[in-house]
Parts: structure tokens; C-alpha cells; sequence
């Protein structure tokens, strides 16, 4: 507990007994390994995880057994969050709007249900012995379609964080699809213009919609001929 309390940050740093992996900071992985001596290294090791963001359901998906996770969010003062209690520790503390997080053998893939937004400042996930790889969700944002209304070609600016495969579809007021610009296809981190030739259909009202994994944008424009 008070090894929890140095990583957090609510508790003054003991080196010299809490810094079991010698490697000069106290943080989750040091927890982990007190842990593991007292589960005797009964686990069954994940080596990578991905990050999932639904709904107010903050979940890491794994190939085994997380040990632990210690995470840094960012986040407004009317932002509110629970932890799960299925876990051996679940543990936070806020300071001016930025709250470390503590998450010690976990025992199903949902850590955190939240209200708000918050970006993540920094994450750990490990095994019972080392950190692991994470993937972060990718974000895909549309900006503004130019010209709009547009008469009968528009232009379609997006960016996307990370490598991720990309569908861009346009949908009617009825929620047909009308056009598919990408179907599906991977891109790279960063920034791309797409052009949308809507010739072939009548006067009205569209929305384009990228999609990214789990993330969603939508984009209203108006075509008039």
C-alpha cells in the first residue's frame, strides 16, 4: 500500500525499499513485482495490449493475465470516474486536475467508467515482470468540407493519430449509402484531403462519415445544383 501511495505521488518516495527493480523510479512495475512474491507467480503473462475507449468504459484488451497498469490523465474539474474493484488495488490521486492511476491484477478488461473527457498524459502496462507494448485507440477528425454547399465536387480534410485502417462513406437523409470514398483501407499518421464528386445525385443534404476502429466523425454538406 504505501509502495501504491509513492506512485500515485501522495506519499513521500522510499527508495531504498520501495524501488524493487532498481531503476530509480516508483511506479506500478515496482508494486507488481511485490505483488507477484505474494502470488508466487501464479500468472498467466500477456505480452502486448490495446486500449479501448466505448461508451464511458475505459478497457484494456489483452492475450493474458495484466498484471498492472499505472496511468496519467489530463482532464476538466467537472470530469468524474470510478475504478473497478475487481482487482487486488485500484488506486488515484488528483492533483490540479491531473489524476495518476493505479490498477493492480485486475480481473476483467473494464478499469475505469467515466463521465467527461480526458486525454491520456502517459500509460504503463505490464506483465508480472516487464512493461508490455500498448496501442493506444486512434482518433480520426474531419474538418470542414470545401466548398460547402458545393456544386458538384467538394474537398474532404482528416487526420488520423495513428496507422489505422479508414472507411469514408456518404449517407442521405434516409442513412443510405450513396457513395463509398474509402472502403476500408489502411493510412498512416496524418493529414489527408479527399475529393468527393457527387455529379451523379440530386440537390439535398449529406453527411460524409469517416471511421477509424471505434472512432467516429461526421461531417454535414449540402450539395445544390
Amino acid at each position: 500500500i504505501q509502495t501504491v501511495n509513492m506512485a500515485l505521488g501522495s506519499q513521500d518516495p522510499d527508495y531504498m525499499n520501495a524501488d524493487i527493480n532498481s531503476d530509480g523510479i516508483i511506479n506500478v512495475l515496482d508494486v507488481i513485482l511485490i505483488a507477484n512474491m505474494l502470488l508466487d507467480g501464479r500468472i498467466s503473462e500477456s505480452t502486448n495490449a490495446r486500449v479501448s475507449i466505448d461508451d464511458g468504459v475505459f478497457s484494456i484488451l489483452s492475450d493474458g493475465l495484466i498484471a498492472g497498469v499505472q496511468m496519467k490523465i489530463s482532464h476538466n474539474s467537472d470530469f468524474t470516474f470510478s475504478l473497478t474493484d475487481k482487482s487486488l488495488v485500484s488506486d488515484y490521486n488528483t492533483v490540479n486536475d491531473v489524476t495518476t492511476i493505479i490498477v493492480v491484477f485486475p480481473e476483467e478488461e473494464e478499469f475505469m467508467f467515466f463521465d467527461g473527457e480526458f486525454e491520456i498524459e502517459d500509460i504503463i502496462v505490464a506483465n508480472s515482470y516487464s512493461e508490455i507494448n500498448v496501442s493506444m485507440p486512434s482518433v480520426v477528425e474531419l474538418g470542414d468540407a470545401y466548398p460547402n454547399p458545393f456544386n458538384p465536387i467538394t474537398n474532404i480534410d482528416f487526420s488520423i493519430s495513428q496507422e489505422e485502417f479508414l472507411s469514408v462513406k456518404v449517407y442521405d437523409v434516409m442513412g443510405k449509402i450513396v457513395k463509398t470514398i474509402v472502403d476500408n483501407e489502411k493510412f498512416q499518421k496524418g493529414t489527408y484531403t479527399l475529393a468527393w464528386d457527387a455529379s451523379y445525385l440530386p440537390s439535398g443534404l449529406y453527411f460524409i462519415r469517416a471511421e477509424a476502429g471505434l472512432n467516429i466523425s461526421t461531417q454535414k454538406v449540402t450539395l445544390l445544383k
